[in-house]
């Protein structure tokens, strides 16, 4: 009697295990299902610049999902979920690190200095505002082992009160000013109120380009077009 009492609180038990087994695998499925479309959804959005910050928060959630159906046994959807998900962090930490390391080429492509270091500015420079506009004359020599790109040099000018004009003095070189070279400039001192003569002006500055990239890029420029002219 004892026995057939207990016969069916044993399959009462064993149906209630069984059902909580399906449930959790079931779950367990569901998770890794998850992890799966997840990890798909962040390496897509990885390849998006400026936007895969995103892929990486939808790439760590796809990746503990993953983890925790691997921990239940579940395989195939888990591992294919954790391994994109990984694929996801790497790519989107490696585009970041590439703009970054880009925009810093860029920047210092474009980089502009507004310094004298290495130039040898003449400080016998002359203005001549006998007429409209007014000339600044001077010299402005590369002491420098480098190619100064495009420089250009800009002088304050200050009328017979000494209060300073609403422009300034400018002229830029259309050429590189190469080591050693020496460059004569005339730098018009041109108001947009009315013809207005600076009595004495002040150096500012010279502004050039000095970065490596684009020495490297108009070396390059020359290069093939030498070699063009060679084949000709």
């Amino acid at each position: 009697m004892e026995d057939d009492q207990m016969g069916p609180e044993v399959d009462e038990d064993n149906e209630v295990v069984e059902k909580l087994e399906v449930a959790d695998t079931k779950t367990s499925s569901g998770l890794a299902l998850a992890s799966l479309i997840i990890s798909i959804i962040s390496l897509i959005v990885s390849l998006i610049p400026l936007v895969n910050i995103i892929a990486i928060v939808l790439a760590i959630i796809a990746l503990l999902l993953g983890i925790i159906a691997l921990s239940k046994k579940q395989g195939g959807k888990a591992i294919v979920g954790v391994v994109l998900s990984v694929l996801s962090i790497i790519i989107s930490v490696g585009m970041y690190v590439l703009l970054g390391m880009g925009a810093q080429m860029i920047s210092d492509a474009l980089d502009t200095n507004s310094h004298t270091e290495g130039l040898d500015i003449a400080e016998d420079y002359s203005l001549d505002n006998s007429q409209y506009p007014a000339v600044v004359h001077g010299k402005i020599t590369n002491n420098t082992d480098k190619s100064i790109i495009l420089p250009i040099v800009t002088f304050a000018a200050y009328d017979e009160n000494d209060k300073l004009f609403g422009n300034s003095c400018i002229d830029a070189r259309a050429e590189n000013l190469e080591p050693g070279e020496t460059w004569n400039f005339a730098a018009k001192c041109e108001s947009a109120n009315g013809e207005r003569l600076p009595t004495r002006v002040e150096l500012t500055g010279v502004t050039h380009m000095t970065s490596p990239i684009t020495e490297s890029i108009i070396q390059q420029f020359e290069t093939t077009a030498t070699e063009s002219e060679d084949n000709n």
